[in-house]
């Protein structure tokens, strides 16, 4: 999907990491494809399966949609 990858490396940097804490990719609303931990923190990032965005989640907890 190169038109939304494309539309996430120029809507990404614009939104404010520490505000969005769901797990939908808040650029194309997609779901999760991957986890990852950082090795140094410990904090986790998700992938998106549809645009390739990546942003910060909380470890432990359930979010709402």
């Amino acid at each position: 999907m190169p038109y939304l990858q494309m539309a996430c490396e120029e809507v990404m940097p614009r939104i404010v990491q520490s505000l969005w804490q769901r797990g939908c990719c808040p650029v194309c609303g997609g779901k999760p494809a991957f986890a990852a931990l950082a090795k140094d923190s410990g904090a986790r990032s998700l992938l998106c399966s549809w645009c390739s965005g990546i942003w910060g989640y909380g470890r432990t907890g359930v979010s709402i949609l």
